[in-house]
């Protein structure tokens, strides 16, 4: 399977990090998540990553815009990637006192409309695997890779 290609340049904005993968700004409200150390040849671990956070937005779920599955090219190598929407940076640890209440029960909400739609969200507990995206007044789950898809939920949203 031939995937696209981005090339990662020094202008491209890395904006956190995690033991599996880094995120990098492409500019325009699109950014990549480059999968690294032991998990950057796993294409099933990254594939199944691509493909729940896809699921999840078919179905209503608040996050980010999967577009594709990518190679992602950098001086240092090779690395597959998702090519997906830069949502900012703004993990549920860092909203502003004023906007916590807004923020936690809008995060609530999602983990409750992904559970209902038949996912088994194992760590969207946690207040790093959330954005909070202040112009919209929205949180939106991230890191979707652990995810299982049960097939049974309420429907669309």
């Amino acid at each position: 399977m031939k995937l696209d290609e981005i090339y990662l340049k020094e202008n491209n904005l890395k904006k956190e990090g995690s033991k599996y993968c880094d995120f990098y700004s492409l500019g325009n409200g699109e950014g990549v998540r480059v999968f690294n150390k032991k998990e950057k040849d796993n294409f099933d671990f990254i594939s199944n990553a691509f493909n729940m956070n896809k699921l999840a937005y078919e179905k209503g779920v608040l996050v980010p815009e999967p577009y594709s599955l990518v190679e992602v090219k950098t001086d240092e190598g090779n690395y597959l990637g998702i090519h997906m929407r830069d949502l900012g940076k703004v993990t549920l640890e860092d909203v502003l006192p004023q906007d916590w209440e807004d923020a936690r029960d809008s995060w609530i909400k999602q983990v409750l409309k992904a559970n209902m739609a038949g996912f088994s969200c194992n760590d969207s507990n946690k207040k790093r695997n959330a954005l909070w995206v202040p112009e919209e007044r929205k949180t939106y789950l991230i890191d979707c890779d652990f995810w299982k898809y049960n097939g049974i939920g309420w429907g669309d949203f």
